[in-house]
């Protein structure tokens, strides 16, 4: 009863409770408090956040900046270490060219001279060596020395000039013989007979593809033979055809891994690592610039086949008959002793193509058998170096069975053990063998010089000494180096002229001040004033104004146009070239005899 009553006492407190103004006031302060709290939380929340947003967006500011200074840091060192490494490459360039120009300079006249068919041969020998050089260092110079880029191969430029195909393959050849002569390498070359003799394109890059190409042969080969052949692919119109070139050698074959860089690009590839593999890829590029491919065939142990293409024009300039063949002979009888299948095989092939009977003995023992049987022969070629018994212990047997037969040995670069028989043979031909060079020994030794009509050395002069009178001129070279002070003017004099000398920029500006001179060679690197500086003053302070020509070791890109930009008239790149001198004289006398 009382729990009952007390229950009835609380229901009726609480709802006076919820009916009171103080409770209602109560419960909406509360929500208020409440909400003004959850405000205060959220605006501090909000400032916190656009706080951290604030610095982070500062930090960001200052990232960005940090970033720009160190890209324009950045920037500013690769273009300092640019302009470093263009004026370490044009100082090379320019050190280079200056002893080059006289090396081939001095190589060129001595080819203007009276020369023995050898001596020429020498001296050609090292002109085309000094411009390999040259090409070689062109292309390094073009990529950078270390990295050449494919944009650097794409800026070659590939000519089309007339030349002799087989020259250029021996001049490649005689550039490795003595590499080759301590480890008996034979150095050997045939030529289709339907390939034309003469042909249009650019015998400067292909003498490099093929060195480059003989650069590897040589280098894996230690023994047996290395042979470049030459064959017509096809004929494309009727003056385009395609030619196909071998090197095949019997070396240990080329290394897997340089077979791989192959099929990299070339800026991937260190050179300085790879230098042989750098080499093929910068062929394949050449090679593919003159229209061909390149393919090549190896194994461990058995040897490398190099194939590639290119395409060329046949020459329109008038053939130069390699060889002027006697009818008389025809079906004279040869016997060639030579362990050698191949290059019993090139010779046999070569002297029938000049109509002579052939037959072979692959060694001293079976060309004794066959003289036995039929000593009626008129010549013998005789290979030096041959198992059992050599060229000279077979000529001499031969001798003592009073055989008379005329003998030339076939012999290698610097081996004069033949000397210690004087009268044993005939001639000797140096390998590796000209083919024109054989052609003309075997004809003065079956027939009297005077009744035969033999290609004499090529001794047509570059230089002509009536060009003078022609194109009169009075010239000044400014040039600080003796040498080429002493190659110009000696150039100068071939053709007739009579030039002074000017040490520096200064002295070739008090010179021609004084002297009425046409035209001035000059040099760009001088002391006391340079070329350029020496040309300003000229243009500024003369009346009377000479054709100026840069003749410079500076053959870097944009040296020409700097020169041209100078007030020069025209440019030649060191080392001078006899021909390009020549036209050069011969396109500015032609302006000047014409304002005469």
């Amino acid at each position: 009863m009382i729990n009952h009553i007390i229950y009835i006492v609380n229901n009726l407190f609480i709802v006076w409770f919820w009916q009171t103004w103080w409770f209602e006031t109560g419960v909406v302060l509360i929500l208020l408090g409440t909400f003004f709290i959850f405000y205060k939380i959220k605006v501090k929340a909000l400032r916190h956040q656009n706080s951290v947003v604030s610095q982070s967006f500062e930090e960001c500011k200052e990232l960005l900046k940090y970033s720009k200074e160190n890209e324009q840091k950045a920037k500013e060192e690769t273009e300092f270490s640019n302009r470093s490494k263009n004026l370490l490459l044009a100082k090379l360039s320019h050190e280079i060219r200056t002893p080059m120009n006289g090396i081939i300079g001095m190589a060129s006249l001595l080819t203007e001279t009276q020369l023995s068919s050898e001596q020429l041969e020498y001296a050609e020998t090292i002109g085309q060596c000094g411009e390999n050089l040259m090409t070689v260092m062109n292309d390094m110079l073009i990529s950078d020395v270390l990295d050449y880029s494919n944009a650097g191969v794409e800026r070659m430029e590939i000519e089309h000039k007339d030349f002799y195909l087989s020259n250029v393959v021996e001049e490649v050849l005689e550039t490795f013989a003595d590499k080759v002569d301590q480890a008996k390498v034979e150095l050997l070359y045939s030529i289709d007979q339907n390939v034309p003799s003469q042909i249009v394109g650019d015998p400067l890059r292909l003498r490099q593809v093929l060195m480059n190409i003989l650069e590897n042969a040589v280098k894996f080969t230690n023994k047996g033979e290395i042979l470049i052949g030459v064959h017509l692919v096809k004929a494309i119109d009727r003056n385009q055809i395609e030619l196909g070139f071998e090197v095949r050698d019997t070396g240990t074959g080329l290394p897997a891994a340089e077979m791989e860089l192959l099929s990299k690009d070339i800026s991937s590839i260190d050179a300085r690592q790879n230098s042989n593999g750098l080499q093929l890829i910068i062929c394949k590029k050449i090679i593919g610039l003159m229209g061909g491919y390149l393919k090549i065939e190896t194994k461990t142990g058995g040897g490398t086949l190099f194939k590639f293409t290119i395409r060329t024009r046949l020459s329109l300039q008038p053939l130069r008959a390699n060889t002027y063949f006697n009818t008389s002979l025809q079906e004279k009888r040869i016997l060639i002793v030579d362990d050698n299948f191949t290059s019993q095989t090139i010779f046999k092939k070569l002297l029938e193509q000049w109509k002579l009977a052939v037959t072979l003995a692959d060694s001293g023992k079976q060309a004794l058998e066959i003289l036995s049987k039929n000593p009626r022969f008129d010549l013998i070629l005789a290979d030096m170096e041959m198992p059992e018994m050599n060229g000279i212990e077979l000529m001499k047997l031969i001798r003592s069975q009073n055989l008379k037969i005329p003998a030339i040995l076939l012999n290698s670069k610097g081996d004069e053990r033949y000397k210690e028989y004087p009268g044993l043979f005939k001639s000797v031909v140096i390998k590796p063998i000209r083919h024109q060079t054989l052609y003309k020994y075997i004809s003065n030794e079956l027939y009297q010089p005077e009744k035969i009509s033999i290609e004499q050395p090529d001794t047509k002069q570059k230089l002509s000494n009536d060009f003078a009178k022609k194109y009169p001129l009075r010239i000044l070279i400014a040039e600080d180096n003796t040498t080429n002070q002493q190659i110009a003017l000696m150039i100068l004099k071939k053709m007739g002229y009579e030039a002074d000398v000017a040490k520096n920029g200064q002295e070739a500006l008090e010179t021609v001040s004084e002297g009425n001179y046409d035209m001035i060679l000059m040099d760009v690197q001088m002391p006391v004033m340079d070329g350029l500086e020496a040309t300003r003053m000229i243009r500024l302070c003369l009346n009377e104004q000479p054709i100026i020509i840069a003749m410079t070791a500076n053959a870097m890109q944009g040296d020409r146009q700097e020169c041209l930009q100078a007030g020069m008239d025209d440019y030649i790149s060191k080392p001078v070239k006899l021909e390009v001198m020549g036209k050069m004289l011969e396109k500015w006398g032609t302006k000047v005899k014409d304002k005469q």
